[in-house]
């Protein structure tokens, strides 16, 4: 489910790395906005890290009981790899995010405990290098209005912090805009008086 209000995720993409007991863990962790971006980036770092022993992960987008996760132990013992790796997320309060903890087997069975504890830590390990960001979901919107207006226009989108992604004209301007979903109906509202309610959706 989309995010619908404001939440924590990472800026950028971030690794960390573990040696416990000769086996190496290696996290990486990324931000995601869909389920198809975190498939992309498990499957990248899964190619990348082909010769390790597991490749595990966990993703998850959204807030509270609209949120969608995976999680995968991918050959370890069942609860003790992907989701160790979730829950080590939330325990930062993070979403739309994925993370891939790749290990290397060095020779020391480490138990179940010890599994838990290696895959919470090398989550930590990454996300301690990522920088923490407030997001906000945002929505496009396209407009259309007359060429009078564009300076007006302009004024509301930069008032309201939206960002023009495309222009075009026909029989008028025609603006892709992206904003906050928060503001949309102040947007809007703003357009109408600055255009003297000329300015159409489309």
């Amino acid at each position: 489910m989309p995010v619908t209000k404001e939440f924590k995720t990472i800026m950028a993409e971030v690794s960390g790395e573990i040696v416990i007991k000769g086996s190496r863990f290696i996290a990486h962790a990324t931000p995601v906005s869909a389920q198809s971006a975190a498939a992309e980036f498990i499957a990248s770092i899964s190619q990348r890290f082909h010769d390790a022993t597991h490749n595990c992960f966990a993703w998850k987008i959204g807030l509270s009981d609209a949120a969608v996760f995976r999680f995968s132990d991918a050959g370890e013992p069942s609860g003790t790899a992907g989701r160790p790796i979730l829950q080590a997320a939330e325990t930062r309060d993070l979403t739309n995010l994925a993370v891939v903890v790749t290990r290397y087997f060095g020779g020391t069975k480490l138990g179940t405990g010890g599994l838990i504890r290696a895959y919470s830590a090398a989550t930590l390990a990454a996300l301690e290098q990522a920088e923490i960001i407030i997001s906000y979901p945002q929505i496009t919107v396209t407009l259309k209005f007359a060429y009078a207006f564009t300076n007006a226009v302009h004024q509301v989108v930069e008032k309201h912090g939206a960002k023009i992604l495309e222009t075009g004209f026909d029989n008028g301007c025609i603006y892709r805009v992206r904003l906050n979903a928060s503001e949309e109906a102040e947007f809007y509202n703003a357009l109408q008086d600055a255009t003297g309610g000329k300015m159409e959706l489309i």
